[in-house]
């Protein structure tokens, strides 16, 4: 098989990253070990925001400003093409009991994110958590399953190719350049190679020996949903790095954990009574509602906590999209735009064959 460019991972950087690169014309292969976003991308809550935009370095604010309008655009797009609805909302998100308020709203309008004076319309807030507390009311959502749905649907229908269940076994090389994959289903030939493997970038070093293993490493997170029966939230709700967001379905998910732990996936007891415990001291009534489930999902976090984006440099034709830790799906439009740039200049400035 011959393609311009292979993408290995099939989360949403993998599958947006193939997204933008189709758009631009070129022919594109994804690949996936397993099911195509059931990963860290299905356990994502799916809030288009850095939790708390004000903790975070203006270059990963900057990955992260646009993803609602352009989520918006394609969830019209997925929606008209392929009829499965991505569940995109402007729902606005809630900060409460910030005892910085002041404070934040300065870098809020300095930074051009409007805000509100929140006036506690989410009647189940507990009333200990009324005081100081602020509205971002453009902050929006989706649902990351729906996501990877609709893209694949698009992909498939566009003629991009999708491998899942196929492990990449060797990385295609000649003097020093990309030239394919190699997989169960044979030689993949591409003019370049995209590594978007999320929390398992380290494996990139396993395919050749010139290559320096990525800096990523597994952060777990863990997460419950609620049967959120007669409970409306008006907004996502967030305490203390602890947030509540309610689906389409009624159902309320609560999260998050930061868990240290390797390449362990498994869901704990102490992390669902964490979870319990800070879900009901936002939200009392939650006490009396059922979790419906509980999962977990690994993280991709950089050793700088900025995500890599770009050509890995002792190779020619090799580039990387990963290291985006808890905001892979928020930050998966610009990343993608901005590796395709790089893979498209790559394409026209090497000495390669014209695209096919």
């Amino acid at each position: 098989m011959k393609t311009d460019i292979c993408i290995i991972g099939g989360g949403v950087i993998g599958l947006y990253s193939a997204y933008a690169l189709h758009s631009r014309g070129l022919k594109v292969a994804v690949i996936d070990r397993g099911e195509f976003g059931m990963q860290c991308t299905a356990a994502a809550g799916g809030i288009l925001s850095p939790l708390l935009p004000w903790d975070y370095s203006k270059n990963i604010n900057d990955l992260c400003r646009h993803a609602s309008p352009l989520y918006k655009k394609l969830g019209k797009q997925l929606l008209s093409q392929t009829g499965i609805d991505i569940e995109y909302e402007i729902n606005g998100l809630m900060v409460i009991a910030d005892e910085y308020v002041d404070t934040h709203k300065i870098w809020c309008r300095n930074n051009k994110i409007l805000t509100e004076s929140a006036n506690h319309s989410d009647k189940q807030i507990s009333s200990q958590l009324i005081e100081n507390s602020l509205l971002l009311p453009e902050l929006s959502q989706l649902n990351p399953r729906r996501l990877v749905e609709g893209l694949c649907q698009y992909l498939l229908d566009h003629g991009v190719v999708l491998y899942k269940q196929t492990e990449v076994d060797s990385l295609l090389q000649q003097q020093g350049q990309v030239t394919g994959i190699e997989c169960r289903h044979g030689e993949i030939n591409a003019k370049a190679v995209l590594w978007a493997t999320g929390a398992w970038a380290v494996e990139l070093a396993l395919l050749g020996n010139q290559i320096k293993a990525p800096e990523v490493r597994p952060i777990r997170g863990q997460a419950i949903a609620f049967d959120g029966q007669g409970i409306n939230l008006d907004h996502i709700l967030i305490h203390k790095g602890h947030y509540l967001l309610q689906r389409r379905d009624g159902s309320i998910l609560a999260g998050s954990t930061l868990e240290d732990v390797g390449y362990n996936n498994d869901v704990t007891e102490p992390a669902k009574n964490d979870l319990l415990e800070r879900s009901i001291s936002i939200i009392p009534k939650l006490k009396h509602q059922k979790i419906l489930r509980q999962w977990s999902g690994l993280r991709p976090a950089s050793i700088n906590k900025e995500p890599l984006i770009g050509a890995v440099d002792t190779i020619a034709g090799l580039f990387i999209n990963s290291g985006h830790h808890r905001y892979g799906i928020t930050m998966a439009p610009s990343s993608a735009e901005r590796v395709a740039d790089q893979i498209m200049h790559y394409l026209i400035t090497a000495d390669n064959p014209e695209v096919v």
